[in-house]
């Protein structure tokens, strides 16, 4: 895998900088930013570079234990796949054979807790979302998705680091939640608030910046 493989960060007057493969970014954002814009790069089924590879390498230490663990014995490659919610996400093969997906948000994340119970939320309304064509997006009219989860949250006095998780394994591109009864109770929760509409995709952009 080579050496050097830290991400580095540094402390400088008011900014936290961050190196990775040799790449100075001035914070987590703009490297998520430049992450991003390797992963588009790609088509689904093209092996990234060798450059890419290691700063891909770089970015998962990032994540400490659970990089160590996405790495294994040593990444062989890193190609680009497409998931099953139509993005596109970076799938590595360790030079055993053994193959594992990872986000490359994940990297840049402080705290993985609640970005996994928010996407156990989004599988237990899978089958409740409206049919859309290729280049639509479903959209949350009025109330946020992520607002709904708070909401949720709030009333149920749940704590997301405690709840138990399916789909955080090798290959677990879709995380659920080990408790069926707490997926329908969900369910039940966003269908009773949820205004759902079909958007195409530069329309579901704009709406979302349009919140911030």
């Amino acid at each position: 895998m080579g050496g050097g493989l830290r991400g580095d960060l540094r402390e400088g007057g008011d900014e936290m900088t961050l190196t990775i493969a040799g790449k100075a970014f001035k914070n987590k954002t703009a490297a998520k930013e430049y992450t991003k814009g390797i992963l588009n790069q790609y088509k689904p089924g093209d092996v990234v570079s060798s450059e890419d590879l290691d700063f891909l390498t770089e970015a998962l230490l990032l994540r400490g234990e659970a990089g160590l663990d996405k790495i294994g014995c040593g990444i062989l490659c890193i190609r680009v796949a497409e998931t099953r919610y139509g993005n596109q996400g970076f799938i590595l093969r360790r030079f055993d054979g053994s193959e594992t997906d990872f986000s490359y948000i994940k990297c840049f994340q402080k705290s993985n807790d609640k970005a996994n119970f928010i996407a156990a939320c989004r599988t237990a309304i899978l089958r409740d979302k409206p049919f859309k064509a290729a280049g639509y997006h479903v959209h949350h009219r009025g109330k946020p998705f992520k607002d709904i989860v708070n909401g949720f949250i709030e009333e149920t006095g749940l704590d997301p680091s405690k709840v138990e998780i399916d789909g955080l394994g090798d290959m677990g591109i879709e995380k659920s939640f080990k408790d069926p009864e707490l997926s329908e109770r969900f369910r039940q929760y966003h269908g009773e608030r949820a205004e759902l509409e079909i958007l195409s995709v530069e329309d579901h952009k704009a709406e979302h910046r349009g919140r911030r």
